[in-house]
This record gives C-alpha cells, sequence and structure tokens, in this order.
C-alpha cells in the first residue's frame, strides 16, 4: 500500500520525486525490503514529504490533499496490524497539508489502535442520528413504491379495534416501546459478543438446549388490559429468572 501510495504522490505532488529520489537507490532498496513498516513509511513517506513545499492550487493558494484507506477491517490479520502501526505512529507526523480518512467496521483491535494518537467517531446504527437517517431513507423508499401514510397513532388505534380495547387506551404505549426494544437489541448483541470471546462452544451450547414448545391455547394472552399484562410479565419474568438462576448459577443470561 505505502509503495502504491508512493506512486500516486508521485503524480500527484510537484517536487515528491526528487525528494524521494535524492535519498539514494540504495536507501530505497533498503526500505523495501525491510520487515519494518515504519522503515518503509519513513523513506517513502515521512522523509520526502517534509522536504516539500505544500502543493499549490491553480490560484497559488497552498491546499490540503486528503489520503483514503477504506475498509482496513478487510485486510488480513498480519496486513492490518501493520497498517494499524503507521496509522497510530507515522501517520500524525506528515506534514500538516496531509490529511487523512480512515474507515472501518467496528473492531476493537482497530478502534484502540487509533484511539492511541486520533479521536475516531464511531458510528452505530443503533444512534439516535443513524436510526433518523435510516427511517428518512426507508421512508424515501417506501414513498416510491406504496403508501406511506403510517404513523404510531394509527397503528395504535387499529390494534384497539382488533383487539377490542376502548379507543385511546394505547395512546403512545405501542411509541414508547420503539426505544426499548431498539435498546435491548444492542445489549442483547453486545451479550452475544462477550461470550462469543469467552467461550468459542456458545453457540453450540445454546444450540444443544431444548425448545418448549407450547400449544397455540397457551399463548393466548389472558388480559385485554396492558397494564395488566405488564404486571403479569413483570411475574414471569421473576419466577423464570429465580429458575434459571437455580439451573445455571452466575452464568445465567436474564
Amino acid at each position: 500500500i505505502i509503495l502504491s501510495m508512493s506512486g500516486m504522490l508521485e503524480i500527484t505532488i510537484p517536487g515528491y520525486t526528487k525528494a524521494l529520489h535524492s535519498q539514494g537507490d540504495a536507501v530505497l532498496q533498503e526500505a523495501k525490503s525491510s520487515d519494518d513498516p515504519m522503515e518503509l513509511f519513513k523513506v517513502f513517506f515521512l522523509t520526502p514529504l517534509s522536504e516539500i513545499d505544500p502543493p499549490k492550487d491553480s490560484n497559488g493558494n497552498p491546499k490540503r490533499m486528503m489520503a483514503f484507506f477504506d475498509a482496513v477491517d478487510e485486510m488480513i490479520c498480519k496486513e492490518m496490524n501493520k497498517m494499524l502501526i503507521l496509522l497510530r505512529d507515522g501517520f500524525p507526523y506528515l506534514p500538516s497539508f496531509i490529511l487523512l480518512f480512515v474507515t472501518s467496521r467496528r473492531n476493537d483491535n482497530i478502534l484502540s489502535a487509533l484511539s492511541a494518537k486520533h479521536k475516531p467517531v464511531e458510528l452505530r446504527v443503533d444512534s439516535n442520528e443513524q436510526q433518523h437517517d435510516i427511517l428518512t431513507m426507508l421512508y424515501r423508499i417506501a414513498q416510491e413504491h406504496g403508501d406511506t401514510s403510517f404513523s404510531w397513532e394509527n397503528l395504535e388505534r387499529e390494534v384497539e379495534s382488533k383487539a377490542g380495547l376502548p379507543k385511546g387506551s394505547l395512546n403512545e404505549k405501542l411509541h414508547q416501546l420503539e426505544a426499548p426494544l431498539v435498546a435491548s437489541k444492542r445489549v442483547y448483541d453486545e451479550v452475544l459478543v462477550a461470550e462469543r470471546k469467552k467461550d468459542s462452544s456458545f453457540d453450540e451450547m445454546v444450540d444443544s438446549i431444548p425448545m418448549i414448545k407450547s400449544l397455540h391455547s397457551q399463548l393466548t394472552q389472558p388480559s385485554n388490559n396492558l397494564d395488566t399484562t405488564y404486571a403479569q410479565a413483570r411475574v414471569v419474568k421473576k419466577v423464570m429468572g429465580k429458575s434459571l438462576k437455580d439451573s445455571w448459577g452466575d452464568a445465567a443470561i436474564i
């Protein structure tokens, strides 16, 4: 990657080629054969870029240049570790006219390495901002293909009608479930990741747990009053939690 970018710099930055080769062919060849990524970075980036003037635009004003590194997480482990060393210990010391833009899926090793010298911005799909963007995108897609008159209020009225509930009894109650559901899903995913890290056979263990099948008649909600249902759910959680704790001890996920 460094040698490839060096070739691009020879084309785009005046003076870079002269500064690079002024170090001598022996120095360049030695750096290419070195296993130390910082040595290669120093010879092909830090030294020549520090010796030249910032590039200028068509009006003669200094301009800045940006280097993009996309999908760092997709690199093979050995090469990714070398790149993380450069991003952490090399690129921050380049001249100020060089800007760096790095993207990656969430990866703890990458986040830790970049946080040492940079301030990474994490975009989470379950953040309020991302949820808003996703909903906006889905709304626009739906606008092209069908009816977009959905609202939580309409859904609540429809549920009241089909469940035989008094009109207005669900006011905002379904809508209020959206944020807790998103938060619960995030916690659930984090627990799975943590358990899989601790035990590589976690998924196999989960798959081996026998499923208890209930008759359809046993799944009928006994009350149309949501407050009653919520109260009953808390009792069920307490009883099931105790049962799980008795069976699994502190390993139980409740």
